[in-house]
């Protein structure tokens, strides 16, 4: 019997993950799930099906691995926490994370309630320049209007500020026209 390739096997183990994931109610049950799938997933990499001393080796390499992050930057530093409580209670994994997307989704609601002004980079003020000498302007004219100011540049489907990095996709620039007309006739 001839073995499915990794991504057929991944594409399984993905589906049954996200099919049982809901029926998961505790976070002890979700925690197990993940770090199941984690190991489910290391198995098939290494070719490994059976329950063996070998299955028994990688479950304690991705374990190790999952406890000891060496290999990842700083950016990451809440994902090894993660990873680290995963390997040693997964239901405090589920939790620390849920924890913290809640945290995170309480200070957006804050920063959206905080009466500060918005700052805009540099290209959206451009536009703002640009809509309020003409408030009638469509989206192209503005670009071309845009373009002709020294230092904006278009490259692969980006408007590039040059002056200070800044840069917008051109797919967007039609929306930025029109939230700064807004902005001016509000």
């Amino acid at each position: 019997m001839e073995l499915p390739s990794f991504q057929e096997a991944q594409l399984r183990l993905q589906e049954e993950f996200l099919r049982g994931a809901q029926d998961h109610e505790s976070d002890k049950e979700l925690g197990d799930a993940v770090l199941n799938f984690i190991l489910e997933s290391e198995r098939v990499r290494h070719r490994v099906k059976t329950a063996s001393p070998e299955q028994n080796e990688i479950d304690q390499q991705t374990l190790q691995r999952l406890h000891s992050q060496v290999e990842l930057g700083p950016e990451y530093a809440f994902v090894e926490s993660v990873f680290k409580r995963l390997a040693k209670d997964p239901a405090s994994a589920i939790s620390y994370f849920s924890q913290a997307v809640q945290t995170v989704s309480v200070k957006q609601i804050e920063r959206a309630k905080s009466p500060r002004p918005r700052r805009y980079d540099s290209i959206t003020r451009l536009i703002h320049d640009i809509v309020r000498d003409n408030l009638t302007i469509s989206a192209r004219s503005a670009l071309k209007e845009l373009m002709g100011i020294e230092g904006i540049i278009v490259v692969d489907g980006e408007i590039i500020n040059t002056q200070d990095g800044t840069r917008m996709s051109v797919k967007s620039f039609p929306s930025r026209v029109s939230d700064a007309k807004k902005r001016k006739l509000g």
